[in-house]
Order: structure tokens, then C-alpha cells, then sequence
């Protein structure tokens, strides 16, 4: 299959020589990488070239591209309009690329498919675990487990500009609400089973923060986005219930300024809507509770098969 690869870069030259190394030792190689700096000033730039220089005779081609409007969705998007491969991969400048990968998609039947799904690992202080992950195409699950990561979904490139590309408005939790927009849209969807491909990495510099309380509203603007798309009464049941373990986990972090956004977040915008169950997962969570998001979806799956 001819498949493209892009990574948004911003400040990643402490990580980024590891990420393409990664992918020039996978065992099938990408049809083309494509590396969108995004107003790097650190060195990031001069590695890409350099990494260039070094693999331009490999089998492969490396294309790199500046895109001046901030923020990884940006870059990705720019990363879309230059690809010219039936299918789309986009992966981070920080993370370890299963050099299995390629291969193992190259034996998948995906005639009639849009995407192709399967699980990744996260490597947090240097302890490996796989991220929940559900075969299904359960948006639920996929609203509270948020199982659906850019390394996660391979697309049908034309697909993947169909249904809008990412939301350049959205600076954390991009990947997300593109999961669940992509579920919404209900695309033909091929599995890979039986193993993990790639290392998600966990450090001190993710665009995410350190703590769930940093960039809080930036976060609650892409819950703003995706309680936009959601007319299933169990989809809006699970954003709530999301919402308010997010809000819980603001309080077990003591950050008043979060807290006040995310109470005036739900109190705008879902009313008194499952506030019981959601004020109960809220204090759970406050105190130490583990799990949450298991327990809201189990849950709503007995409210709702009730």
C-alpha cells in the first residue's frame, strides 16, 4: 500500500531524532514522511534536514514543510493538503514507532475500508501499559476512554477530508474529538488484533501538561466541540459524565481556577442533566478514586439497556 506519514513538529529537537530513527528502521518503510514544522526555534529544523539528506536514497521520500498558524492540528492539516498517497498516517515527534507497523498493515484486506483501528501502548516514567482499547466502534466507550489516539487511526486519505480533517480551533485533546467525529460518521472500519503497535510517551514537555488542570480550558473547549456533534441521548449521558470526572479530578489537584471553569462549564451547558451520577463520579474521583471512567460506562450501559 502507499502510505504517508506526518509529524507535526514544534520544539522537539530532545525528541524528535529518536521518533524518525523509529521509522527509517521499520521493516516496510512509508511511501513518504512528511515533517510540518510548526515555528520551531530550537534546532527541530536542522535535524529534519539533516535526517533528509541522510535518507533521500532509502526507498522512501521525506518531504518537509513550514505551516505558520500555530498548533498541531495546523500542522497536521497542512500535512493532509500535501499528500498525495491513498492512505494517511499521522504520528507525534516524541513517541517510538513499531517498526512491524507497516508491514502488518500491508497484510490487512482493506478494500472497502476507511479507516483502519488498533491499540497503542503509553510508556509513563519508564512503565509500559497498554491504553484501553474496545473492537468496537462504541462511541461511548470512546467518549470516556478516549481509546481512539492519533497513533490509533490510520485513514483512507480522501476519507479523512470528507469529514472535515482536524479542528485547527482545538489545542489539547485533538485526537479525541477527531475519534469520535470519525465514529460519528460511521466509516467502514478494519481491526488489527492480537497486539499493540507504538509507544505513546509521557513526559514533562506534552502539549497536554503535567497535571490534568493544565491548559484546563483548552480542554473544555474540546468538550465544547464534541457536545456540539451529539445528538444520542447515551453519547450526551457519557460527555457529561466525562465532564464531571474531569471536574473531579481538578479538585483531587486543588486548582480553584479549573474547578470554577469546569462547574460554570457544566452548569452552562447540561444543566442539572445527570447531575446525581455525575456529582457521586466527581467525588469519587476528588478523593482518590481510580477507575471512573469504567464505572460511568458501565453505567450508562444499564441505564440505557434498561
Amino acid at each position: 500500500m502507499e502510505l504517508s506519514v506526518v509529524i507535526p513538529i514544534y520544539n522537539r529537537q530532545q525528541y524528535l531524532d529518536r521518533t524518525l530513527q523509529s521509522i527509517a528502521h521499520s521493516t516496510v518503510l512509508p511511501h513518504s514522511l512528511i515533517l510540518v514544522d510548526n515555528n520551531s526555534t530550537d534546532g527541530s529544523m536542522d535535524l529534519c534536514r539533516r535526517f533528509k539528506e541522510e535518507h533521500e536514497n532509502d526507498g522512501f521520500s521525506v518531504i518537509i514543510v513550514e505551516e505558520k498558524q500555530p498548533g498541531a492540528n495546523a500542522a497536521r492539516n497542512a500535512g493532509l493538503r500535501c499528500c498525495d498517497t491513498e492512505w494517511i498516517y499521522f504520528f507525534d515527534s516524541d513517541d517510538d514507532f513499531d517498526s512491524d507497523f507497516i508491514s502488518s498493515v500491508d497484510k490487512c484486506e482493506l478494500t472497502d475500508c476507511d479507516c483502519l483501528l488498533f491499540p497503542t501502548k503509553m510508556n509513563i516514567s519508564g512503565c509500559t501499559r497498554n491504553r484501553a482499547f474496545k473492537y468496537a466502534t462504541d462511541i461511548p466507550f470512546q467518549i470516556l476512554s478516549a481509546m481512539l489516539s492519533t497513533q490509533s487511526m490510520l485513514f483512507r486519505t480522501d476519507y479523512l477530508r470528507k469529514i472535515g480533517g482536524w479542528n485547527e480551533q482545538l489545542l489539547v485533546w485533538q485526537d479525541w474529538e477527531l475519534g469520535t467525529r470519525l465514529l460519528l460518521h460511521a466509516p467502514n472500519v478494519e481491526w488489527i488484533t492480537g497486539r499493540t503497535f507504538h509507544t505513546i510517551n509521557i513526559h514533562p514537555d506534552s502539549i497536554t501538561g503535567n497535571k490534568m488542570s493544565d491548559r484546563y480550558d483548552r480542554k473544555l473547549a474540546s468538550i465544547d466541540a464534541v457536545s456540539h456533534m451529539l445528538t444520542n441521548p447515551s453519547h450526551q449521558m457519557a460527555l457529561i459524565l466525562r465532564t464531571y470526572i474531569l471536574l473531579g479530578q481538578f479538585k483531587h489537584e486543588k486548582a480553584v481556577d479549573a474547578i470554577d471553569a469546569c462547574k460554570s462549564f457544566i452548569s452552562h451547558n447540561f444543566k442539572a442533566k445527570h447531575k446525581i451520577a455525575g456529582t457521586l463520579l466527581s467525588t469519587y474521583v476528588a478523593h482518590g478514586g481510580r477507575g471512573a471512567w469504567k464505572i460511568a460506562y458501565q453505567y450508562c450501559g444499564c441505564l440505557f439497556a434498561s
